[in-house]
């Protein structure tokens, strides 16, 4: 049979496999919500092996707070601490319309990658391995916060160790610049944000999303944060990830690396002032 089609008023094109949704909870995720019967439906071009859907970045940066509103439920824990909550890789099953069609995905919870204690490093690294291990044809969301609006070394020094290791592909890659604050932001903010994002990571027309830090009790501000957050998700090709060397954060390395990328921050910001 062919395809149902999500409700017209559905922003979204996320299919999670699961029945049993709280519907007076989760109002705001629930038009986007269908059984699995429906899902079942589904024609599900080629392979039936599930493309990842790997939301990547440092601790703190909000990722697992990110999953969950993609799911539409607390899946995952998430709390405010001063060390990381996720500490394993977990996982989630769903369909994702994506620009070429309906495809199973596998939708991965990871730890962040740099920590302050060297042991949790390493072990965040073989968790972010074993998820490209087990799909590595994914799309890759790569998640960074801001101090004072201004992109944070530690979450670029993480980007290039993860772009070094497995060469992230543009079709399949999307940036989400998290927790914003709504009244400080400029109307240029966007546009010059994504300036620096291109300079510093030397991939152009990346595709950037901007999400507001948003109450748990703001219906709406967590449907414009689903919202924004699929845009540019749904745009994205699965691509291939092989690792062609190890993820390098040695202590030394990381120290050299901030380094780098603070100079090449202040070397962006003098470009802009000219």
């Amino acid at each position: 049979g062919s395809a149902p089609s999500p409700p017209p008023s559905s922003p979204s094109s996320l299919l999670p496999l699961d029945d049993d949704v709280e519907q007076q909870q989760h109002d705001f995720h629930s038009n986007v919500y269908h059984t699995t019967e429906e899902i079942n439906n589904i024609e599900l071009p080629g392979s039936s092996a599930p493309c990842g859907l790997l939301y990547l970045g440092n601790s703190g940066v909000g990722k697992t707070w990110l999953v969950n509103l993609t799911l539409g439920k607390e899946a995952f824990r998430t709390a405010y601490e001063s060390s990381s909550v996720t500490k394993s890789t977990e996982h989630v099953d769903m369909v994702v319309n994506y620009s070429r069609g309906p495809v199973m995905t596998r939708l991965f919870n990871i730890p962040g990658l740099i920590e302050n204690n060297h042991e949790v490093i390493e072990n965040n690294k073989v968790e972010i391995q074993k998820a490209f291990a087990v799909c590595p044809v994914s799309v890759v969301v790569f998640v960074l916060s801001v101090t004072g609006g201004r992109i944070r070394d530690e979450d670029m020094v993480a980007f290039e160790a993860l772009n070094k290791s497995y060469r992230l592909k543009q079709e399949s890659l999307c940036i989400v610049v998290n927790q914003l604050n709504r009244e400080k932001r400029t109307p240029e903010y966007e546009r010059e944000t994504k300036s620096r994002l291109e300079a510093l990571t030397g991939i152009s027309s990346v595709p950037v999303t901007f999400i507001n830090e948003v109450d748990d009790d703001d219906v709406a501000g967590r449907q414009e944060a689903l919202d924004d957050l699929l845009r540019v998700i749904e745009t994205r090709l699965p691509a291939d990830h092989v690792k062609h060397c190890d993820l390098d954060l040695q202590p030394d390395k990381i120290g050299k690396a901030r380094l780098e990328v603070k100079a090449k921050q202040g070397e962006f910001e003098r470009m802009e002032e000219v």
